[in-house]
């Protein structure tokens, strides 16, 4: 084995780290900007940047099933048989949901940042909501062995 081999549970438990590492961030700047801004007490300035963002997110949402999906087996196929990332076919699947974790959860932070930057401009307590719906939605999508198992199977039963 050498020291770029990666086993199934190596794989999972990067994918766990950075995955929470995505929310802890998020959780971290929406806590900095509700004690900067002042709270929920504070009167709104407008509603234009908090729609503007708010309507960007849900195609972020969207592109986190499509996006993911199309792109990860793509660059996994073309790292296939390159030395910086060694694929067998055991631990392929693992590594395409962990690209597929990463991607989707990135686009996710970015609607949670987009909308919390919103609140600092604007001070629309419902920008905190679609922040608080995205963390939500991204621990229900949190990767877990039992995730990662049924992917790796469902993709052996394809081939």
């Amino acid at each position: 084995m050498n020291r770029h081999s990666r086993t199934p549970e190596a794989i999972l438990r990067t994918s766990q780290l950075i995955a929470a590492a995505l929310i802890v961030g998020v959780v971290a700047f929406c806590g900095v900007a509700f004690f900067a801004v002042g709270g929920m007490n504070v009167a709104s300035d407008g509603t234009l940047v908090s729609a503007i963002m708010a309507a960007v997110t849900l195609p972020q949402i969207v592109m986190f099933f499509f996006v993911s999906a199309f792109v990860t087996e793509q660059v996994i196929d073309n790292q296939y048989g390159r030395r910086s990332i060694p694929v067998t076919p055991e631990n392929k699947p693992y590594q395409v949901m962990q690209m597929r974790t990463i991607i989707g959860f990135a686009l996710l932070e970015g609607g949670c940042f987009m909308n919390i930057v919103a609140y600092i401009l604007e001070k629309n307590w419902w920008s905190l909501g679609i922040v608080g719906t995205l963390v939500l939605f991204m621990l229900t999508n949190f990767p877990t062995k039992t995730r990662f198992k049924h992917y790796a199977e469902s993709q052996q039963a394809y081939s």
